[in-house]
């Protein structure tokens, strides 16, 4: 489940420097263990992503949202750093971290 969000978050930088536009990705969105990429105005541009069964997003520092330029800003546009963690039913997390530069890591 954690690979599956990394995929999406480092998709949606790609994505956000390629067509020289804003991205978010949105958690818990459109519901619980549920998370998609928007534009700026909250129009979806890719499906719905999943978690799968068991699988829950624990801790979310918010919505990342990504500049033209790749790095990750809230939304005043300051740079900033996000963390994500997803947790399972047996009780194990991993914690995603998302730099201000747009670095995406998985320990």
């Amino acid at each position: 489940a954690s690979q599956q969000v990394v995929s999406t978050i480092r998709s949606a930088r790609h994505q956000a420097v390629g067509r020289n536009a804003i991205l978010r990705v949105r958690f818990d969105h459109p519901a619980v263990g549920q998370y998609q990429v928007l534009d700026a105005a909250d129009a979806a541009v890719g499906d719905v992503q999943f978690l799968p069964t068991g699988a829950a997003f624990g801790a979310v520092s918010g919505d990342i949202q990504i500049a033209t330029s790749g790095r990750v800003t809230d939304l005043a546009a300051t740079p900033t750093a996000a963390t994500i963690v997803v947790s399972n039913d047996d009780g194990q997390s991993r914690t995603i971290t998302v730099s201000a530069s747009g670095r995406v890591q998985l320990p």
